[in-house]
């Protein structure tokens, strides 16, 4: 007999939690929580987070809040850690005693040492990090609750999404997905379960990952600036009136590769990729955007020339976009000899929602041409 849960969200972040209400359709709780705890506002947060579990009354809390990238915030600042990984457990654990809620929580891999991986439940601790010992510190709360589950697990996101990654440090990372397979055969038992893939370092694991890659237009330097502090990208896609000049000064600047899009539509427009070879990694070719009857419905124009390109010697910095799908991209490949090709639009079922079965049909034609 299949098992169903009812799952509610609850986070501090509300933008976060209306993002994954939205894509996952799960309800979801805000509780007010801050990384630089004060005794009032956490105390808030205690009695809120009591009151709302008593009146649902859940089977099990799945504890997975943490303070945990970049690695290095650990060291700087030590009370962080302390306040949300070891204080805010503790708790949490108090909680789900009195009322008699099992709690599942989240540590790490990285308590081990970190020198063969594939490590069992008995063998010796010794965190390598300020990290790690926080989670380790959490897990001493959790185990003097004996309704509980300790997962030491190393998960994350699909594609891997940190800019570096430990090269002699061996471990067993999932990605998430991967882990919710094994969780719901496991969310029964209690004590301390290892839970992680094969033994790879953690360098290994991340090398084969997806670039990511953040979409701009006509933005300041400044303001990319605190974008690329706040979320870890690869590439810088530029959609707007940029010039060569900016983007020379984005590389210069912030050190990053970028992917400058053109709009392309006859000869004369063929000029200014030649303008833009030296100042960005790569160029992005595409159709034009027209507005239909002066209203802000916007309407792409049909699929480019692609004899339009014929002449062009160098064409490895060139990404073919426009209109592109499965049924026109064997053609489009073929005319133009181009490397790389970008599609999003023809990949959906409806605005912004994309078709995993069209995403792998794609993928499945392209990597065959």
């Amino acid at each position: 007999m299949s098992q169903h849960y009812k799952v509610i969200g609850v986070s501090g972040d509300g933008s976060a939690l209306e993002e994954v209400r939205t894509n996952e359709g799960i309800e979801t709780y805000v509780v007010e929580m801050t990384r630089s705890i004060t005794p009032l506002k956490d105390f808030k947060a205690t009695i809120k987070l009591y009151r709302f579990l008593k009146k649902e009354k859940p089977s099990s809390v799945l504890h997975l809040a943490a303070l945990s990238r970049p690695m290095v915030q650990h060291e700087k600042n030590i009370s962080n850690s302390i306040n949300l990984n070891i204080i805010g457990t503790a708790n949490l654990v108090n909680i789900c005693s009195e009322l008699k809620i099992k709690l599942i929580y989240f540590s790490t891999g990285y308590v081990y040492p970190g020198k063969k991986g594939n490590y069992k439940e008995h063998d010796a601790l010794l965190p390598w990090n300020n990290y790690a010992w926080s989670k380790l510190g959490g897990e001493c709360a959790v185990q003097m609750y004996k309704n509980s589950l300790i997962l030491r697990v190393n998960m994350t996101e699909k594609p891997f999404i940190h800019k570096k990654a430990f090269a002699n440090v061996k471990l067993n990372f999932l990605f998430h997905e991967e882990l919710v397979k094994i969780l719901i055969k496991i969310i029964d038992r209690k004590g301390i379960i290892n839970v992680g893939g094969p033994t790879k370092t953690v360098y290994n694991f991340a090398k084969k990952k997806i670039k990511r890659v953040g979409v701009i237009a006509n933005i300041n330097i400044e303001e990319i600036k605190e974008i690329t502090e706040n979320v870890e990208l690869d590439y810088l896609q530029f959609h707007g009136d940029e010039t060569p000049n900016f983007l020379k000064n984005v590389k210069k600047i912030l050190k990053i590769k970028t992917i400058k899009a053109l709009k392309i539509s006859n000869k004369n427009c063929i000029k200014e990729i030649s303008n833009f070879r030296k100042v960005s990694d790569y160029i992005l070719i595409d159709t034009k955007i027209v507005k239909k009857n002066n209203l802000n419905f916007k309407k792409r124009s049909k699929e480019l020339n692609w004899n339009l390109f014929k002449k062009i010697k160098d064409k490895s910095p060139l990404i073919l976009s426009g209109a592109l799908n499965i049924n026109n991209l064997k053609q489009a490949i073929k005319k133009t000899n181009f490397r790389f090709v970008d599609v999003s639009s023809s990949l959906e079922t409806m605005p912004g929602k994309k078709s995993i079965k069209k995403i792998d049909k794609f993928l499945e034609l392209a990597t065959k041409l």
